[in-house]
């Protein structure tokens, strides 16, 4: 959450294992931290930069070298492209599935996240 919200490419990069795979709703899965930067930070002369980031964990679990939590997040962005400027909010429930590297840090293997059902 730091990382996203000091606009820190390299630093939200990081938190990604070498082989993550990210699963946005309505999207085919985002294999590796290439395709990865692709998505969240195109080179179509767009920029998105998050204004707002709450994570609220409700499980959390898993072995010695790998695990998962569960929540819901609120994340707040502003858009701009050329003369285009929004800002949206969304709320989303979200499962991420970590593993440790072998710096013993963790790492996220796969995360997916889609709208709340009312």
């Amino acid at each position: 959450m730091r990382a996203w919200l000091a606009d820190d490419t390299a630093g939200v990069l990081a938190t990604l294992d070498t082989a993550a795979v990210l699963i946005p709703p309505g999207r085919l899965p985002l294999s590796g931290k290439e395709a990865i930067r692709a998505y969240w930070w195109p080179t179509d002369g767009s920029r998105t930069t998050i204004t707002q980031f709450e994570w609220n964990l409700e499980e959390l679990g898993g072995t010695p070298g790998l695990a998962f939590s569960r929540g819901m997040s609120t994340v707040g962005w502003r858009y701009q492209k050329d003369t285009v400027r929004s800002e949206q909010t969304s709320r989303s429930t979200n499962l991420t599935i970590f593993t440790r590297g072998t710096d013993g840090r963790w790492r996220i293997l796969r995360q997916m996240w889609g709208p709340p059902l009312p």
